[in-house]
């Protein structure tokens, strides 16, 4: 089962916690897949509520793929789309 997480400025300190929390009440998740936003008008008006910049990603992503490998849980991520400074 896959677990799609969104990483969106205002979630970044949670979603480690989110992952935690997901693969502990539901063990048949085994893969989780790391999101950035998709461009769109709203995201560009909005971009810095809601676009984090690349340290503070950096820094969320680390620790959630840190929690999947010690929960041996494979990671989809594509930093094409992530914040590049």
């Amino acid at each position: 089962m896959i677990l799609k997480l969104l990483y969106v400025k205002l979630t970044l300190d949670k979603i480690p916690e989110i992952l935690k929390f997901i693969s502990e009440t539901f063990p048949a998740v085994d893969v989780v897949s790391l999101n950035s936003l998709i461009v769109s008008e709203v995201i560009k008006n909005r971009g810095e509520e809601l676009i984090p910049n690349r340290d503070e990603i950096m820094l969320s992503i680390n620790e959630t793929l840190d929690l999947a490998r010690k929960n041996d849980i494979e990671a989809l991520y594509n930093y094409g789309i992530f914040p590049s400074a």
